[in-house]
């Protein structure tokens, strides 16, 4: 099942069950890191934030995909949550899109 969330420019989108996992009980976690994350982010005037791993299968795209939900759902910052996963792209999958280009 999906559930809708409005984001802050009133755009609707739709919240895959993945999303919902990822999240799962630890939300209110997700919610504190998020609200942390945006208070530095808007003191240091960061602008990108980028996540990487060495190996395959260490959570990066599970951890990005939840910084990013808590993100938007939690704070006033815009967040753009991009892949640059070309072997095993699963992010456009996880969150229930078609993707339409590579970087």
């Amino acid at each position: 099942t999906t559930s809708r969330v409005k984001s802050s420019s009133a755009i609707r989108f739709s919240r895959p069950k993945v999303v919902a996992q990822i999240l799962g009980e630890s939300k209110e976690h997700w919610a504190r890191l998020a609200q942390g994350l945006s208070i530095r982010v808007t003191d240091s005037g960061l602008k990108t934030l980028m996540l990487t791993s060495a190996l395959r299968g260490e959570g990066v795209t599970t951890l990005s995909t939840a910084l990013a939900v808590a993100l938007a759902e939690n704070t006033k910052l815009r967040v753009l949550l991009l892949e640059g996963d070309f072997h095993t792209p699963t992010l456009a999958r996880d969150l229930g899109v078609q993707p339409t280009a590579t970087i």
